[in-house]
């Protein structure tokens, strides 16, 4: 079937749209969501995050956003970081943060297309788009209906995290979106006292995956209690990150 594209209103312009997917859940794609924006943010683009994972979304809460989304002349207002990013997430139309969603699929697409169409984004040079788990309903909304010119995927190094990634990377073949790259999350730890790295599980699964299906590593991060703590408090604009800082200069030359 020919992909359906959402045509954005005349006043908004989004120059590249990057999906960041994994397939697995739990293996830091909002975290990675969040450093990516926020680097390009310092870089000079004007960013806008697009938090698709309607039904477990973070990213509001990692960039401590606690407004709602309002209606300012007829349009959906996002919200905006404390660096200038444009955020939306449905956690920002709960009116306490434990709500669950119960909606069946058929809403959280609409609502997916609403977020893209319906938000007064503006001006962007790059939109990141946040992924769900999973290769259903939504995400195959996302990446046929919201132009995305490109997948980074996320990993971390088990192989039954690189076994369901695996199955984002064929989604993405068959629907003919080029994959970016790879970035592989909770890498290794760096000792306090020894300052050596520890690859707790093994450092050969992420490269099987690259090698399989000839891909490009992006970057490796490690495992972090900063990030994590970060992410909890709403404070991942204060991260630096060489890993995610060298991966964005590659991205946008």
């Amino acid at each position: 079937m020919p992909k359906t594209i959402y045509t954005l209103p005349a006043d908004v312009v989004i120059k590249k749209a990057i999906a960041i997917m994994s397939s697995k859940g739990g293996v830091g794609k909002s975290t990675v969501t969040s450093l990516l924006a926020l680097q390009c943010a310092k870089q000079g683009l004007k960013v806008g995050i697009l938090d698709a994972d309607i039904v477990g979304p973070t990213i509001s809460e990692a960039f401590g956003i606690t407004e709602k989304i309002v209606e300012t002349d007829g349009k959906l207002q996002p919200g905006l970081s404390s660096s200038g990013i444009k955020i939306v997430s449905s956690q920002m139309l709960l009116e306490k943060t434990s709500d669950p969603i119960l909606w069946r699929a058929p809403l959280v697409v609409d609502l997916i297309r609403q977020f893209y169409v319906d938000i007064a984004w503006g001006q962007l040079d790059i939109l990141f788009i946040d992924m769900p788990p999973g290769t259903g309903d939504v995400s195959l909304t996302v990446l046929e209906s919201l132009n995305v010119e490109g997948i980074i995927m996320v990993t971390s190094p088990q192989d039954i995290v690189t076994n369901l990634v695996q199955k984002g990377v064929n989604m993405a073949k068959k629907i003919n979106i080029p994959i970016v790259g790879v970035i592989e999350n909770y890498s290794y730890f760096v000792c306090d006292q020894c300052d050596k790295k520890h690859y707790f599980f093994g450092s050969e699964h992420t490269k099987k995956l690259l090698q399989i299906d000839q891909l490009t590593l992006l970057g490796s991060l490690p495992i972090d209690s900063t990030i994590a703590t970060a992410m909890d408090h709403g404070k991942i604009e204060t991260i630096d990150n060489q890993v995610i800082e060298d991966i964005v200069k590659k991205m946008i030359g």
